[in-house]
């Protein structure tokens, strides 16, 4: 069974070429990383200020879209420092690869805990509010 078209297009050239199934999975661990950090320091802004007037609401949108882009930021430019992200961000080898799960993990880890912290802020905000 084969892929649709329009995506085996751009999978094509990662079947029979190791360096560009390093890099696609790098893509992917990076990407993973920029969501799950980005989003957690943007929810724990957004959504514990959820029951405020519109023009608090706005603020709070536009702090959290700022610090998403910031994190994002860090984490990219992270990978391009000779002494940041290339000591546990670079390699080739199954181990090294493997490596760098935790790194998910632990990005998963703080992605579910900031969640609960602002959904349990905002559900006491929500208590309070005057609807």
């Amino acid at each position: 069974m084969h892929p649709p078209i329009f995506i085996d297009v751009f999978m094509e050239p990662l079947r029979d070429n190791t360096v560009a199934q390093v890099a696609f999975t790098a893509f992917c661990f990076l990407m993973a990383l920029d969501v799950l950090l980005g989003y957690a320091v943007y929810n724990i802004i957004v959504i514990p200020g959820a029951y405020h007037k519109q023009f608090k609401v706005q603020f709070r949108s536009f702090l959290g879209m700022l610090a998403f882009s910031v994190v994002s930021f860090g984490i990219e430019n992270l990978v391009c420092r000779p002494h940041g992200g290339k000591l546990f961000l670079n390699g080739t080898s199954r181990a090294e690869l493997l490596r760098q799960l935790p790194i998910l993990l632990g990005a998963l880890a703080v992605f579910v805990i900031v969640n609960a912290i602002a959904y349990f802020i905002a559900s006491r905000r929500y208590e309070n509010a005057e609807i």
